[in-house]
């Protein structure tokens, strides 16, 4: 994404289910390589995950790299909840 050729930010996405070695391989080396590519340091890094195997994974992953607490780095629950008009419903 870029509003000028002067602001420039990677944003990278990823997929839980692509599985540890290649998160941390996103985030370890291809993300310093988009930054380089791109002539730029800044970076948003998104995570998605679907099951509570894959929360686990993402979390364990972030804290072995030390980026646990990153506040460029999103984590994105895509696991199936009730939606709220349901929820009204039961009530």
């Amino acid at each position: 994404m870029s509003n000028s050729a002067n602001d420039k930010t990677v944003v990278e996405f990823k997929l839980a289910s692509a599985g540890k070695s290649t998160i941390k391989h996103a985030l370890q080396a291809q993300l310093p390589i988009y930054l380089a590519a791109n002539s730029t340091n800044k970076a948003v890094f998104i995570l998605a995950y679907f099951t509570d195997k894959q929360k686990e994974m993402v979390e364990t992953v972030l804290q072995e790299l030390g980026l646990d607490n990153h506040p460029h780095i999103f984590i994105i629950d895509t696991r199936k909840k009730i939606s709220a008009s349901r929820l009204n419903a039961v009530a």
